[in-house]
């Protein structure tokens, strides 16, 4: 799926990390409720590198500006509700990496992604509670969230 996303051969070992990090975020999020910096990090600096090597390659430069403009959006979003809700730093961080490859796709994919984010968590702990699972106020993972919203939207955004 990332690899269709960059038309630069050049980035296929940044996306083969980025890919890596992403997954690892994931699963690590899901067993431990957290996103290492080390993983948070690498997928940034990959995605970051995707990005640059793409709009050097023959890319447009206001496709650029937009996937930094909507990294930061994404990461003040969560930032917000951290303040808000008593999270943690992880989501923000990992927001700027969803948000910069989103938004070098296009808005829409950007704010379908964010949106679908937030959907599927919020999905998650409403199940999870209703049938037991999880007591209010229990930490949910959005780390996984977070990545199959920007996978939904990165296949479904033209």
């Amino acid at each position: 799926m990332l690899a269709t996303a960059t038309t630069t051969p050049a980035a296929a070992p940044a996306l083969v990390i980025l890919t890596a990090a992403c997954v690892t975020l994931a699963f690590v999020d899901l067993a431990v409720r957290r996103l290492p910096d080390p993983f948070t990090a690498a997928a940034f600096t990959a995605a970051a590198v995707t990005v640059l090597l793409q709009t050097l390659n023959g890319g447009n430069w206001s496709h650029a500006l937009r996937a930094v403009a909507a990294a930061a959006i994404t990461a003040s979003c969560y930032l917000v509700l951290v303040l808000i809700a008593d999270g943690g730093l992880g989501d923000v961080k990992f927001g700027l990496t969803t948000g910069l490859l989103l938004g070098a796709h296009s808005w829409t994919a950007a704010w379908i992604g964010g949106l679908l984010s937030v959907l599927i968590t919020a999905a998650i702990g409403t199940t999870l509670q209703a049938t037991g699972r999880r007591k209010p106020g229990e930490d949910i993972a959005h780390g996984p969230s977070m990545l199959a919203g920007a996978v939904i939207a990165l296949a479904s955004v033209t």
